[in-house]
């Protein structure tokens, strides 16, 4: 009766220490799963951050760009009407006129399209942001499911414990032997 006492009492620590394990492993788990979608949130949180400044330098660059392209068609002008001057030519009627409308119609073409081309560089680096800022939200938003996955793994592990201890405290019942069953022992059926 001692060495059967001592076998379950044996048997059923194995068990606290397999479910204890089992909880130990399922808070181990979802830490894990906390930190890395924490972390994950972080790095595109940082990404969103990095985008936004890169977007805005964009069209900071680009409204620098413009104006100086503005500044060098004002000069480019000015060099142009003192060239007319010294050549004796009107620049406010004819020829010159007419080329003077046309370089200065040009010219804000070219700054507007660096503006444009910062504009989209901009935008599309927003655009980008946002893709980031998204990614952290759904990296936070998977914590709730990550916890439901390593407590149901967790308790998945228990149950087993339990039921792979309780197979093995069944009491096994001998069977009586007949004259028919000691025929197939002595014959070896």
């Amino acid at each position: 009766m001692g060495v059967a006492a001592a076998t379950i009492a044996w048997g059923t620590i194995a068990l606290y220490a397999a479910a204890a394990a089992s909880v130990v492993g399922t808070g181990i788990g979802i830490y894990s799963s906390m930190a890395s979608a924490e972390n994950q949130a972080n790095i595109a949180k940082a990404q969103q951050r990095q985008k936004e400044i890169e977007a805005q330098i964009a069209k900071d660059n680009a409204t620098f760009e413009a104006g100086q392209s503005r500044r060098r068609a004002v000069l480019a002008m000015g060099r142009q009407n003192s060239i007319y001057a010294a050549a004796g030519l009107d620049p406010s009627g004819g020829s010159p006129l007419a080329m003077a409308i046309d370089q200065t119609q040009q010219m804000e073409i070219e700054a507007l399209n660096i503006e444009r081309t910062g504009k989209n560089t901009g935008a599309s680096l927003q655009y980008e942001a946002n893709v980031a800022k998204y990614r952290a939200n759904l990296a936070r938003g998977v914590v709730p499911y990550e916890i439901a996955g390593a407590i149901t793994q967790g308790v998945g592990g228990v149950s087993s414990s339990y039921l792979s201890y309780g197979t093995t405290q069944r009491v096994r019942v001998p069977q009586k032997k007949t004259a028919l069953s000691q025929m197939a022992w002595d014959t070896g059926y």
